[in-house]
Parts: structure tokens; sequence; C-alpha cells
């Protein structure tokens, strides 16, 4: 075997994954049914289909050992190319160390190392981990004895990690003429490093070889496998490497492998196998036959690889079961039936004590106080308590929904624990087109551990993560609808040309800078205060037929009710001028107004609070002629001044204003007339692109016992989904679907 062939078979063998084909978890066991077709080919079919193909198309006589050393260059050169670290990541390459890259004549386009793939975090892999050792052909299990782990991407506490370690006791035991070793997975301090304890796993289970036990296995301690860094390693120290570092590896699917690296391997031959201006005539057919050799064998290499890729994918993409289903329900809807049953659960009853303190609830002449047990009476005093039936047994659960005529209608909210791209999928065809606003948080690839990435491919990973899931999202989206984004400075670049992508640039409503008030204080540059939410209409035409996206004036309802206090006061010794004077008193009094809400600072003979605008013409250059008509004051009778660029309105707009008594003059004509602008009919106004906000809900989050440590401030969530959805003008379904939140 030439050391050609060797580096061919090497790469192959890694790419194949097949020195690990004895592992009896996930895709390996997959991998497992194909191996003896993938290395019976390897084995025995390779060499002569290479041989028997240049032998055809050359002359007899020919020495084709060179030719064949060839064609396992450019097959191991070729396959290395597009394999990093257990994925295929889609580089399109020109030729050695530049890219191509796919392009439609977009006049912007957006493309990133992993775009052709799928973003996969996979939980941590817990099935028993087996090998068989080379000389002996004695089987060797990691069994995990005692573990849990986060779902779905979601984080460990703070300073705490998860990591696996030798059983303390009874760590290894021989069964049936098999090893078993013993781990636990489990929360340390991220200063414990998983090196050191698998160094220590290594030195325990060697001395539990001493005086011969366990001689069957020796092999395991004993045999070398060495690397550059560590030329001691032992058998045993690669399987504890590769076992906790299978157990925490994340990896992408790519979408079309098989088409993906055809096309690859056609490009791969035009640009660097057949150099057309180096071809000699004499040696033309030769050259041919390397290149039909390379074709063939590595299109049958691709159907390998395509097909294990292929079935992953398929897995991915397949609607993952509901494992389990809850509701929380308030007592108001619960039958009268069940609640001896609620009663006697102390474990609702201990939930509602931590999240509602029932337990100070005291009695009254007409209500029931708190008492251990709970009483019916106190149940019916208290009708909107939540009850949740994660406290219940199934028959109770069945017995509730029964109860209920038409369960989707009755629920008014639907909270999902998955991961985000499993729930969006699962849930397409039922929400398809039918929700009005999509919220979404996503991480902010910040580096520091709120997203987990490949080696060197932060942004890309987070890209395609992000792509797939917004695609999903856009399917949720009736016409008339809204998605809106946060983010920050870390891929706010790359967010707003994905979001344009996906949901079209024309549909960009624009974005919003909220102002936290809060400088980050361990920046190394610039201290940012400040984030982004990004807003998209599924189709803008559309959603401006039925949302003015607006945002209501956040003191408007405190200035009427204080306007109307003051005018029921009023009287002959208290006019309408003692309470315009207070009126404005009280107003600038006020710390958090805006500068527009404190011009509403009158209030008119009929109690109604207003503000004076000018009507002068707003463009630099002055107006039509026929806006220069002065307006006659109503009591003088002659004309009063005319701004010097001339009227805002056309003069059939200013006598319908007239008329409607919307136009304020002064107590002569000396005074220029200003509109007359109502804030009741002017509860709402344009949404600013600055938004200053710098509250936090950290603390409501502590006292539900939610640990979370970036929460968002749900009063602007609500505002903004209040404002893009247009809650004046929507007439919503009891069922209709309002707000999607991931």
């Amino acid at each position: 075997m030439t050391q050609y062939e060797q580096k061919f078979r090497d790469i192959l063998a890694e790419i194949l994954q097949l020195d690990q084909a004895e592992l009896d978890f996930g895709i390996y066991r997959i991998m497992n049914q194909k191996r003896k077709d993938i290395e019976a080919f390897l084995n025995n079919r390779l060499v002569p289909e290479i041989t028997k193909i240049l032998k055809a198309q050359t002359s007899a006589g020919t020495d084709i050992s060179a030719m064949e050393n060839e064609v396992f260059s450019h097959l191991a050169k070729f396959f290395s190319r597009y394999y990093e670290g257990g994925d295929f990541i889609s580089k399109r390459r020109y030729k050695d160390d530049a890219y191509a890259i796919p392009y439609s004549g977009e006049e912007v386009k957006l493309y990133w190392a992993n775009a052709d793939q799928y973003y996969i975090k996979t939980s941590e892999y817990f099935k028993n981990y087996s090998f068989v050792l080379p000389t002996s052909r004695r089987k060797v299990h990691f069994v995990l004895r005692d573990a849990d782990t986060e779902q779905n991407n979601n984080k460990a506490a703070n300073n705490m990690e998860r990591r696996f370690q030798l059983c303390e006791e009874d760590c290894i035991a021989e069964e049936d003429g098999e090893l078993n070793i013993f781990f636990t997975y489990e929360l340390m301090p991220k200063t414990t490093k998983q090196d050191a304890l698998i160094k220590d796993a290594e030195a325990k289970i060697i001395s539990s070889f001493v005086e011969g036990k366990y001689a069957d296995f020796a092999e395991l301690v004993n045999e070398k496998v060495p690397t550059e860094k560590n030329k001691e390693r032992t058998l045993l120290m690669k399987h504890l490497q590769d076992y906790t570092a299978k157990n925490n590896f994340d990896y992408f699917i790519h979408k079309d492998l098989g088409g993906f690296l055809r096309r690859e391997l056609d490009f791969y031959i035009k640009n660097e196998v057949m150099f057309l201006d180096d071809l000699d005539a004499t040696h033309i057919i030769e050259h041919l036959a390397q290149v039909k050799a390379i074709k063939l064998v590595g299109e049958k290499i691709i159907s390998f690889l395509a097909q294990l890729e292929d079935f992953q994918k398929k897995l991915w993409l397949k609607k993952k079961f509901v494992v389990g289903c809850d509701y929380c329900i308030t007592l108001n809807r619960i039958p009268r039936t069940l609640y001896p049953e609620i009663i006697a659960n102390d474990e609702q009853r201990k939930e509602w004590v931590r999240l509602f303190a029932i337990d100070e609830i005291k009695g009254d002449m007409m209500t029931e106080g708190y008492s251990e047990p709970l009483t019916e009476k106190f149940l019916e005093d208290n009708p909107f308590l939540v009850l949740d039936t994660k406290f219940f047994s199934a028959e109770f659960k069945h017995k509730l929904v029964g109860s209920m005529e038409k369960v989707d209608e009755e629920c008014n909210g639907l909270l999902i624990n998955s991961e985000n791209f499993q729930a969006l999928e699962l849930l397409q065809e039922k929400y398809r087109e039918a929700v009005k606003c999509v919220y979404i948080d996503p991480p902010y690839n910040t580096g520091k551990g709120d997203f987990y990435y490949k080696d060197n491919f932060q942004d890309s990973s987070w890209l395609t993560m992000m792509n797939e899931r917004l695609t999903l999202a856009k399917s949720y989206l009736s016409s008339k609808s809204v998605l809106l984004m946060n983010m920050d400075e870390h891929e706010i670049s790359n967010s707003e040309i994905l979001a344009s992508n996906v949901l079209e640039k024309n549909n960009d409503l624009g974005t919003i800078v909220w102002d936290k008030r809060n400088p980050k204080g361990d920046s190394k540059g610039i201290a940012y205060q400040h984030e982004y939410i990004l807003t998209y209409a599924k189709d803008a035409a559309a959603l401006a037929e039925t949302c003015k996206v607006q945002r209501p004036k956040r003191n408007a309802e405190l200035i009427l009710s204080k306007a109307k206090q003051l005018f029921s006061k009023k009287s002959e010794t208290y006019t309408l001028d003692d309470i315009n004077k207070d009126f404005i008193k009280w107003i600038n009094s006020q710390v958090g107004f805006s500068g527009g809400e404190r011009a509403y600072n009158s209030i008119d003979e009929n109690g109604d609070v207003y503000r004076a605008v000018s009507m002068a013409w707003p463009n630099k250059k002055q107006a039509p002629k026929e806006y220069f008509i002065p307006l006659i004051h109503p009591k003088t009778n002659k004309p009063c001044p005319v701004p010097a660029r001339g009227w805002r309105n056309p003069p059939q707009t200013m006598r319908e204003l007239m008329d409607k008594g919307q136009i304020l003059f002064g107590i002569n004509e000396t005074t220029q007339p200003t509109r007359k602008y109502l804030l009741r009919e002017n509860m709402y106004e344009n949404i600013p692109s600055l938004v200053y906000y710098g509250g936090s809900d950290t603390d409501m989050l502590h006292n539900m016992a939610i640990p979370f440590d970036t929460p968002k401030v749900t009063d602007l969530g609500k505002e903004h989904i209040a404002s893009f959805t247009d809650k004046r003008l929507i007439k919503k379904a009891k069922n209709s679907r309002l707000e999607l939140l991931f």
C-alpha cells in the first residue's frame, strides 16, 4: 500500500468515523449497518476499480502505479477540503485557499460558511459507549450511572458546568466476559477541568488492574495510541477523551450533501485536474483515464456519505413526539365536582403559597380564610387562583379537559418547552399564516456562552441558526402581521441583512434604538448602553390597511384624568382661568412627561385638554399663492397675520377647520391663529426611533423563582406588540393567536 493510498484511507476513515464503528448509540448504529459495505469497498474494491478504470483507458504495458498515486492524491485532497471536526462545511472551493460563492445577480448577497446546513445543538449523549479491544476482541462499556442535563440549549447555573467523573465507589466491574466502567455526569464549578478528571479516572482505572486483576483486558491500559503531543497516550485515555468529547459535540447536517459534493467534484476536476493548456497530446489518454477514475470513485464515496447525511437529516426534520402536556387554568373554569381532589393535593397548595402567598389571606364574615387543608369555600372565594395540572394525575387531567367543550377556544395562550426549531416545525401547519405578531429575543452571540457554536464558526453558526428559524417564523405570519427582533451590537449588521433576505427589504418598517441608560461597565472600547429592535412586516402594504403603526401616548390617560378632576371643581369662584393655571402648574411638575405631552397644557370650556400647534407652511420654499389668504378674526372682523411662507393647508381645509372650531384665535387680530388639537382625539403617536427605558424585570423573575440573568422589560414588549398590531382596529376572534414569542 502506497503512502498516497494510506493517506486517502485515513481521511475516509475519519470522515466516515470508522474508528468508532463499535459505538452503540445514535448515528453509529446506522453506520454499523453500513460498515461492512463501506469496508468491503475500501478493502476489496477500491484499488481494483481504480486499476480497472485506468487499464481500460490506457494502452497495454502502461505503468499505472504513478497514475494510481495521482488519483489517490486528488481524492484525498478533494475530500479533506470539506471535512472539519465531524462536519462537512460547505465552502465552495475555486482552488487552493480560494472559494467560489453562488451568485445569481442579486444587488447584495449575504453568504456564510455553512449556509447550506442545518444548525444542530444536540443534547448530551447518555447511552452506553462501547468498543472492542483490537487484539483480544474483548468488549468494554463506559456506563453512565447517574446524570442529568439542561435541555434545548439552556445553560447551567452560574459558575457551574456539568462534567464526567469516574464513580467514587464500584467504578469498574467484569460481567459475562465484558468490562463495565461506571461514570457520573454532574454539576461542578467551572474551574474543574474535564481533562483533569479523565486523567484522574485513567490513574484510578489503571490502579484497579494491579495484581493481575482484569488480565483479559490488559491491553486497554498497556496499548499505546500516541499523538504528536502525547506519545504515551494509552488506548484507555483515547476512549476516555472520545467519550467525553462526543458527549459534548455540536454539529451540522447538510441539506443536500450529495448534490453539493457532486457539483464540487465536477468543479474540482475542471479547475484542478484538467488543465487544458498543459495537456500533452501524447499523454491525453492517460490524463483522461485519471479524470474518469477520480470521477467514478469520488461519486461512489459521495453516495456513501450522502446516504448517512440524508438519514440524519430525515431524523432531524421528523416531527418530534410531545412527551408531556399540562394546563394552567383558573378555578372559575373548573367544575365544582373536582374541588375535593384539588383540596387533597398538597403540592398544589404549596405552589399557591409560594406564588400567591395564599397563607396570608384572612377570612371575614363573607369569605373563607386560609387553612390546611384548604376548603371548597376558600376555592370558591378565590376563583382566579391558577391551577397547574402538573401536580395532578392523568385521570384528573382527562376529567378536567373532558369538562371543556372546545379546548382550543378556551385556551388563551400556549407555552412550549422545546428546542425552538422543533417546536416551530411541530406547530407549523396548525398556525400557518395565523399569527399577527412574532416577537423574538435570540441569543446575541456575545462569545460569552450565550450561544453554542463550533470553533472559528461563531458568526456563521449563528446565521445558520437564525436563518432556519426566521424562515419558519415567516410561515406563521399572516399578511397583515409583523416580526420584532431584539439585538445588540454583536450581530446587528448580520441581522439586518438576514432579515431583509428572509422578509424582503421593502417590508422593513425601521429599527428602534433602545437606550437602556446603563453603559456596559466591562466594555473595552465604546461603552454601549443601547440595543436594537428590528421591525419587519410580512407585507407592508397589507399591514398599512389595518394598522397605523403607532403607540399610545404613555401619560395621556393620566393627563385626561387630572383635567377631569380639576374641571369638576369649576364654579363662580374657581373659573376656567384658575383651572388652567393649576393644570399648567401640575403639568410642569411631572418628571416623566415628554415634550409632546407637556404641550397639552390647556383645558377648554368643554373640559377637553388641547394644545396649540402652528399652522405655518413646513417646507423651506414658499407655499402656493392661495395659501396666503388671511383668516378673519371672529370678534374684530379684521385679517390676522399670515405665516411668512404661507399656511400649512389649502383654503378649503382652513374653512373646514374654522367650521369645526379647531382654529384658535388670540384676543385680537394681531396674534397669528394656531391649530387646536384635542388630546382625546390624539391618544396615539408615531413610534419614535429612540426609546428610553432603563428598567428591568429581574426582581419580578426572582420573586417568581425563575433564574434568568437577562430578562427583557415586559412593559416595553407589551407596548411594541400593541403598537404594531394596532389593537384599536383588529377585532380579535375568540380563538385568534395574536402573538408568537420565542
